[in-house]
């Protein structure tokens, strides 16, 4: 993949500043992710409502959603760093 994306779009330094840039800007989501999982779950314990309370547990589909995003991103962000 590497020597492919270095041929179609100007070489190896173009791909490493690409990867750094996009290591930056998935890092940057990776921990907003995380803060929005943690507020959520924060305000659910919080709460004094039912349906706030039951936005933090885990079995939420608010919460695996953002669960899912969690690992994506971190799938993602590994395999840049391999590059």
């Amino acid at each position: 993949m590497r020597d492919r994306y270095a041929d179609r779009h100007g070489g190896a330094e173009h791909l490493e500043r690409s990867a750094a840039w996009d290591i930056a800007s998935l890092t940057l989501a990776l921990k907003q992710v995380q803060l929005a999982r943690s507020a959520v779950h924060d305000l659910a314990r919080t709460s004094d409502l039912p349906i706030t309370m039951a936005l933090g547990a885990d079995d939420s589909e608010e919460m695996i959603s953002l669960e899912i995003a969690e690992d994506g991103l971190q799938r993602t962000l590994e395999a840049l760093k391999r590059l």
